[in-house]
């Protein structure tokens, strides 16, 4: 099990998160649902925190912005191969610009564990005009 711990601390085997949403075309103004899977690796990890941050990119300057941060505190254990759920829900913004060739959005979520290591998982999506 030490071997396990070891792999863990350089990511191999740790747990790992999914952000499953229940679509990915939405309107301005919208409220976003969906579900943090958690699927637990080959030891059990202490849980510190899961964030996820609605990013825009502009591809004119290749300029991110993180229109909003989302952070669950904990301090879970995920025991090894377990899965745990939990919900996930977000209200867009109605100040954001709509998708288009060079505006685009993506959930990046992050998996935090007690001892630094984590887990990150991409969404995009896509927002039109309401």
């Amino acid at each position: 099990m030490l071997f396990g711990k070891v792999l863990c601390k350089f990511g191999v085997g740790s747990a790992k998160i999914d952000l499953v949403l229940k679509g990915d075309t939405y309107c301005i103004g919208d409220m976003i649902k969906g579900e943090y899977i958690i699927n637990g690796g080959v030891v059990e990890q202490r849980l510190k925190r899961v964030e996820s941050d609605l990013v825009q990119t502009t591809s004119d300057d290749d300029r991110k912005i993180v229109i909003h941060t989302n952070t669950i505190f904990s301090s879970a254990m995920i025991l090894a191969q377990e899965k745990k759920v939990m919900g996930f829900s977000f209200k867009l913004p109605s100040s954001l610009q709509p998708s288009d060739h060079r505006v685009s959005y993506k959930f990046i979520t992050r998996l935090v564990f007690t001892d630094g290591i984590s887990s990150v998982d991409h969404d995009e999506i896509i927002i039109q005009p309401d």
